[in-house]
Order: structure tokens, then C-alpha cells, then sequence
């Protein structure tokens, strides 16, 4: 959902009434983007429920160059001043409303290992370049929704803005060309003829940027979205163009008889059965999708009484079209904020929970602040486009102050926590399971680090000893996926999800490949993912802490001996030490912000797990061996803090910070190359 359902015009092109079918389509988009939302994205019924964005993208396009047109036409000119300062006043004053309300939440219960990327958030967020910011942040819109951004939608909202900053100096220098050429009405072809083909380079954009596992960058470019808001420009042109002419408006409008049902049809279709990793949308989806809408729309205008506008203009559609902006605006940070419990009572209690608090805040911010605005108030914010420049400009200075203040970190801390160990190798922005050579000198012994996340917050560490020890070293460890190659399905869940299945189908293969090119005679294995998650293994949904889950992780780490043993190797696992506090409970003590909340769900089953590495180690010997961090992890005699003088320790309870990855990197080195020798 976008600045779309906030564009000022609710009448119809060319129409001086009230045209209440347009707020029954925004309707139709936001219940569709909040039915993808509230049942987590690719899982809900809706599946294709994200394409609710791409309708209101083409209706924006529409109304605004409806708007410009009509306004050219009455004056031969295009007031841009007056046009920015409108779609200031309408869409600012609600924005700035939920950027603070971001800001609180984010003091008050999010985690403080995220608070430096949710100040980034709101700044992009402010400045309406979000969609450019996610993109270079990597954060994925159909990734998993914990942890998420709180302003993960704000995408949407930067593209459109971007559409109007850019768009209407272009089409009145196109209209002014046109009419130089040869009159007023060339000014309209000239402007169709290059929407046209703006559309045509558009899609194709998106369909280059694609790639599988990543769509990022193909989802949230401006360059390949701007394919469905020129779709509703070309169709402002195209209904202009028709009202003069009666005799083929009044062919127009029997075609629409059918025309309008089927393109309705095939809305509703996709929006029920697109899937949102699904080439097809990239490569020419989203343009059917838009062209579908657009025909809709053509009905909506052009057959005011028509089937269409009749169902359309249903007075609770209506209504909850009329609030559509804020209704966009404010469920994703509730969906957030509110996650779902696992049982299915209080599952249905928060989605109702969730429905309920979204529709009532962003009515009241409709009612008491957008509406106010709108009507002269404050008068600061009124009058001249000066004014409303000021006045918004005063409200970013205040959004700023209040991001910069709920997101401060101690001196020290926030450079620590940037530090990330996670960080992807460059290999990845093609291939999200490529393994990456870290450092390569030719010279044996070589090193190989394979598993999930915790593998991975060991990699400054080894990298760093394999720099001074001239080892070669490379690592082939992805968040969230495990490199036993086994299919897990996250608590809660009874199917995985895609990416569950992507890791299942290339992980494990990108493993052996890894091992085949270079024949690493260390590989360090850190899997904390798949000992607390069920597990999926030959249609059986296997419950951590089973004696069938057992014996199926026990299967699978063997088959990893296997493979590294078959490649020259051996293998060193490390156990998985206790879970601990986060940073958060140092930082942000007596907030929820600060609660010990140890990322492992499965902390009861870390002892378990550490029992079965030293089976397979046991019944492996000379292959596999088990090496202990747990005291270099947690140094003090009263548990595992998060932080030990001013270091922290572990940002989330569970994984390391790079700068202690690289404290303990040259011990854990010498741990594992003693224990796969025996000493």
C-alpha cells in the first residue's frame, strides 16, 4: 500500500461529483495487503495479497495525471509549487504521526542490537528513498517477519512520492512540446506515445534486475515500478481522449460490459494465487496485473452505473477506502510490534487484536489530524506553498531529534554492534548460498567454517587467524539454514517456508561442491538451527526433543562426516554454549526493550544437542571431534553476560559480535586443530 489511497482526488476524471467506487478499489487493495501481512506473507490465504501495492500504483498514476491534465486544460499550465505543497499537507502530517510512533516503540521494546538500522529506517523513511535503502541494506520484503523493520512497507510510499516529485515538471514539459509541434491535443499524444514506451522500458527493468532468491532489487526499484503507475497515466490520457468522441466511448463502454468482469476476474486470481517468489510477476506479472486493473478502473470511470462501480461503491468499502493511507501506514508497524502466539486461540485473538487497533488509529488519524490539516490547520501549514515547505521541514527537524534520542547507544557500543559478523560475501548478491573464499594463499592446512548463523559470527575471527597464519580459509555458513541439509519447519508453522526449502535444496550441495574444490583439512561446524526446529523428513514432521528427531540429526551430521572425510578433511564440531542475555538487558534495563529474552527457543534442548556431537565425534574417531567454547563465551564465574569491560559479548544472546569473534578466534583455532589430532 502507497501514497495512492492519500491522493486529494476522490471524483472521478473529469467528473465535479464525489466518486465513491474509487475508494471501493482502494479498499480492495489494502484488505489484500493486510490479509498477506497479518498471515505472514507467502502462507496466507491471499497469496498474491502484495500485489494490492501494485493497484494502488496504477490508480495513483491515474489520479495524478488525471489531475495535472484537468489542471492544464482549465489553464495551460501546471502549478507545480501548489501541486507539491497539496501532496505534502496530505501525506506528510499522517507520516511524521507513525515515524514517532516507530521512534517510541523502538525505545521502548525493541531490541537494542537493531536500533542503529531502525534510526537508518526512519531517515530513509523521512525522506521518501526507503525503497533505495532497503535495497542497499539487504532486507528482504519477503523474508521472515521476525525482526523485521517496522518500516519495511515504507518502500511503497518512497516510490510514489519519488513518482510525484519526478512526474509532473515531465508531463508539462511534454504537453508543451506536443502543443508546439501542432496544437494542444498533439501535447497528450506526444505525452501518451512516451508513457508508452516508459512502460515498455520499464518492465523490462524489472525483469533484468530479477534474480532468483533475491528479488529486492527488482521489487523495490523505482525503475521497474514505474511500469504500473504509467499504466494508470496512460489510461488518464486514454479516458480524455474517449469523452469527446461519443460514438466510440459508447463502443468503449459495451466492450467494457465483459471486458470489466473478466479483468476483474483476473485481479482477484492473482491476488488468490500469485506467488511472491514467482518469476512470472518480474518478468511480465506485474504488467498483466496492472493492464487488469487498469481495465477495471476504465470500467469504474467510463460505466458509473455499470456492475463494477455498483459493487464498488459498497458503503463499507467506502469508508474503509476513505482511511486506506492510514490503514497502509499503520498495520505493518502493529504487525511487528504484536506477533502472533503459536496457539491457535490467541493466535485468532491477535489477528483480530491487530485489525481492530489498525483500523482505529488510522481513523483517528484521518479525523483528527490528516482532515485538520486539510482544512487550513494549523494555519502555519496553510496558504502558500512556502508555508507548508517550512511547516514540514520544522516536523522533520522534530521526527530527527526524537529518532537520534530513542536510538542513542553508549559511546563505543554502537561501533561494536555495526561490526556485524554476519556479513555477506560479495558471491552472495548472485547466489544467496555461495560460499565464499575468505583468504587464499595456496598453502595447506586449509580451513572451512559450515553451518548457520552461529557458524558464521565465528568468521572474523577465523578469517583474521587465517590472515596471520597464511591458512587458507573459506565459509559456507547462511542464516537460518542448516548444513545438514535438513528440511525444517519453524515453530508454529506446519509446511516450510521458502526459503526453508531453498537452503534444503542448494545448502547441502553448495557444501560438498565447497569441499570438493578446496579440500579444506579443518572444517569447523557450528549448527544451532536445526537442534530446536521440527524437522520434515519423509512426509513426517519430526518435534525437537523426539527420539525420530534424534536420530534424524544424527543421521545427517554423520553424512556431513562422510562427506568432509571423503574430501581429505576432518571435522571439528563446536558445541553450542548456553544461551544468554541480549545487550538489551544491560542498555535498556526496565523497559520491555531490555527483557532477557535469549534468541534460542529451543534452550532446553542445547545440552541434548551437545550430547548428540560427542555421539557422532564417539563413534568417529580420527574423523570428527567435539571442541567446547562455552568458557570463552562465557568468562564469568556467574554465567554468560552480554558484556565483559565495555565489550559486548553477544548482541542477542546467541550470537558473537565480530570484535569477540576475533578475541577468541585464535583459541578456537588451536582447540579444534588439537582435537582433530587427538591431543
Amino acid at each position: 500500500m502507497t501514497g495512492g489511497p492519500a491522493v486529494m482526488a476522490r471524483r472521478g476524471a473529469g467528473h465535479g461529483h464525489r466518486r465513491p467506487a474509487l475508494d471501493g478499489l482502494r479498499a480492495v487493495a489494502v484488505v489484500a495487503v493486510l490479509a498477506y501481512h497479518l498471515q505472514g506473507g507467502s502462507a496466507a490465504v491471499l497469496r498474491g495479497g502484495f500485489l494490492g501495492v501494485d493497484l494502488f500504483f496504477v490508480l495513483s498514476g491515474y489520479l495524478i495525471t488525471g489531475l495535472l491534465l484537468d489542471e492544464h486544460a482549465r489553464s495551460g499550465r501546471v502549478d507545480l509549487r501548489a501541486f507539491w505543497a497539496r501532496r505534502v499537507r496530505r501525506l506528510f502530517p499522517a507520516l511524521v504521526l507513525v515515524l514517532l510512533a516507530v521512534c517510541a516503540w523502538v525505545w521502548w521494546a525493541a531490541p537494542v542490537e537493531t536500533w542503529a538500522a531502525r534510526r537508518a529506517d526512519v531517515l530513509w523513511t523521512l525522506f521518501y528513498a526507503a525503497n533505495w535503502h532497503f535495497v542497499a541494506a539487504g532486507q528482504d520484503y519477503f523474508a521472515a517477519y521476525a525482526g523485521a523493520s517496522p518500516l519495511r512497507h515504507a518502500w511503497s510510499l518512497a516510490v510514489e512520492e519519488q513518482f510525484y516529485l519526478l512526474w509532473p515538471g515531465v508531463l508539462w514539459g511534454l504537453l508543451l512540446l506536443g502543443r508546439r509541434l501542432s496544437g494542444r491535443l498533439a501535447g497528450r499524444r506526444v505525452a501518451g506515445a512516451v508513457i508508452l514506451a516508459g512502460i515498455v522500458v520499464s518492465a523490462v527493468a524489472m525483469a533484468a534486475s530479477w534474480t532468483p532468491g533475491d528479488p529486492s532489487r527488482a521489487y523495490y526499484g523505482t525503475d521497474g515500478r514505474v511500469q504500473e503507475l504509467f499504466t494508470g497515466a496512460l489510461l488518464a490520457i486514454g479516458v480524455r481522449w474517449l469523452r469527446p468522441r461519443a460514438g466510440l466511448l459508447a463502443t468503449v463502454r459495451r466492450r467494457l460490459v465483459l471486458a470489466g468482469p473478466l479483468a476483474a476476474a483476473v485481479v482477484l486470481a492473482l491476488l488468490v494465487i500469485m506467488p511472491d517468489t514467482s518469476a512470472v510477476y518480474y518478468r511480465g506479472g506485474a504488467l498483466l496485473f496492472s493492464i487488469a486493473v487498469a481495465i477495471v478502473l476504465a470500467d469504474v470511470e467510463l460505466r458509473p452505473a455499470g456492475w463494477a462501480a455498483r459493487r464498488l461503491s459498497w458503503r463499507p468499502a467506502v469508508a474503509l477506502g476513505v482511511i486506506s493511507y492510514g490503514v497502509y501506514l499503520w498495520h505493518w508497524p502493529v504487525v511487528v510490534a504484536w506477533p502472533v502466539p503459536h496457539d491457535p486461540v490467541g493466535a485468532a485473538a491477535t489477528q483480530a487484536g491487530r485489525v481492530l487497533v489498525t483500523v482505529v488509529v488510522a481513523s483517528a488519524s484521518y479525523l483528527l489530524v490528516e482532515r485538520w490539516v486539510q482544512r487550513g490547520r494549523p494555519r502555519v501549514a496553510a496558504g502558500r506553498p512556502w508555508r507548508v515547505g517550512l511547516s514540514a521541514a520544522l516536523a522533520a527537524v522534530v521526527v530527527l531529534l526524537v529518532g537520534a534520542r530513542a536510538t542513542a547507544l553508549p559511546p563505543g557500543v554502537a561501533d561494536q554492534l555495526a561490526d556485524r559478523s554476519d556479513s555477506p560475501c560479495p558471491a552472495e548478491q548472485h547466489d544467496p548460498y555461495a560460499w565464499c573464499v575468505k583468504t587464499q594463499v595456496g598453502a595447506r592446512p586449509g580451513i572451512a567454517l559450515v553451518g548457520d548463523s552461529t557458524a558464521r559470527a565465528f568468521d572474523p575471527g577465523l578469517r583474521a587467524v587465517a590472515a596471520e597464519r597464511s591458512l587458507s580459509y573459506v565459509q559456507a555458513a547462511w542464516v537460518r539454514c542448516s548444513a545438514t541439509g535438513l528440511l525444517v519447519v519453524p515453530l508454529g508453522q506446519q509446511q516450510p517456508n521458502d526459503d526453508d526449502r531453498a537452503c534444503h535444496d542448494h545448502a547441502r550441495d553448495q557444501v560438498r561442491a565447497m569441499l570438493v574444490a578446496e579440500h579444506p583439512d579443518l572444517v569447523l561446524v557450528s549448527d544451532a538451527w536445526v537442534h530446536h526446529q521440527p524437522v520434515l523428513v519423509d512426509g513426517r514432521l519430526l518435534q525437537p526433543g523426539t527420539p525420530a528427531h534424534h536420530e534424524a540429526v544424527r543421521a545427517a551430521l554423520d553424512s556431513v562426516v562422510d562427506d568432509v572425510t571423503a574430501a581429505g578433511g576432518r571435522v571439528a564440531f563446536v558445541e553450542l554454549p548456553p544461551p544468554g542475555p541480549s545487550v538489551s538487558t544491560v542498555l535498556a534495563a526496565g523497559r520491555p526493550a531490555g527483557r532477557d529474552r535469549p534468541i534460542v527457543l529451543g534452550a532446553s534442548h542445547v545440552d541434548e544437542f551437545n550430547r548428540l556431537l560427542h555421539e557422532v565425534a564417539r563413534d568417529r574417531p580420527g574423523a570428527a571431534a567435539v571442541v567446547s567454547v562455552t568458557d570463552l563465551v562465557c568468562p564469568a564465574a556467574d554465567g554468560c553476560p552480554a558484556m565483559v569491560d565495555g565489550q559486548v559479548v553477544r548482541y542477542d544472546g546467541l550470537h558473537l559480535t565480530a570484535a569477540w569473534s576475533r578475541r577468541i578466534g585464535p583459541t578456537l583455532v588451536h582447540r579444534a586443530l588439537a582435537a582433530v589430532r587427538g591431543r
